[in-house]
């Protein structure tokens, strides 16, 4: 925090640290190293901690399909068809990925569609 980063650039590094976590690997384990250091961060900017989890969740999800590590690339691959090969998988798992990160973009700059549901429940 003593950086004095800009919000976004702050949030835009820590969704690129959970990709590339995401891509070498599992989940859990990411979350567990990386929840600790970065929630205090999330409450030091006032970001709300719901909106700050669903980009933290999609990011997972994308990271998990993500060449080379990704673990539903090995799940795909192992139920396959022997004719498909490492390369097809990955490359029919590109536009789930593209969408993704459309979809986290979205949410960052329009946080209301996020917790538009959360914030209806709390009044």
């Amino acid at each position: 925090m003593g950086f004095n980063f800009p919000p976004y650039v702050v949030l835009g590094v820590m969704m690129l640290i959970l990709l590339f976590l995401g891509t070498l690997m599992e989940q859990v384990a990411i979350m567990m190293i990386t929840i600790p250091i970065f929630m205090p961060i999330v409450r030091a900017f006032g970001w709300d901690p719901v909106w700050y989890g669903l980009l933290y969740l999609v990011n997972m999800s994308v990271g998990m399909k993500s060449p080379p590590f990704g673990l539903c690339l090995f799940v795909m691959q192992g139920i396959a068809p022997p004719e498909i090969s490492t390369m097809d998988v990955y490359k029919s798992v590109t536009p789930s990925i593209i969408l993704d990160c459309i979809a986290i973009t979205i949410f960052i700059f329009f946080p209301g569609i996020v917790t538009i549901l959360p914030n209806l429940m709390t009044h």
